[in-house]
């Protein structure tokens, strides 16, 4: 736990510290509820429209092995050559 203030990050710094687009932070807010990995947490304050994310919450998601690579590759469509 963090013991001084809390540290909160905005979307682009947590697009940044994990290395994916915001399209991807997007998408992971989008489907929180369908998917199997475990969610990344985040927030948005009371009156606003805009996400925050707790430092500490990002730490945990990415030490949970939540990001493995090749995770968000699409699967090849039926008839697909590549």
């Amino acid at each position: 736990m963090e013991t001084e203030t809390e540290i909160i990050w905005t979307p682009e710094q947590v697009s940044e510290f994990l290395n994916v687009s915001m399209n991807t932070l997007r998408l992971w807010r989008s489907r929180r509820k369908n998917r199997v990995r475990p969610p990344l947490p985040y927030y948005k304050p009371k009156g606003t429209n805009f996400v925050r994310y707790r430092r500490a919450d990002v730490i945990g998601f990415l030490e949970s092995g939540a990001t493995q690579p090749g995770e968000g590759k699409r699967k090849k469509r039926r008839g697909s050559k590549k």
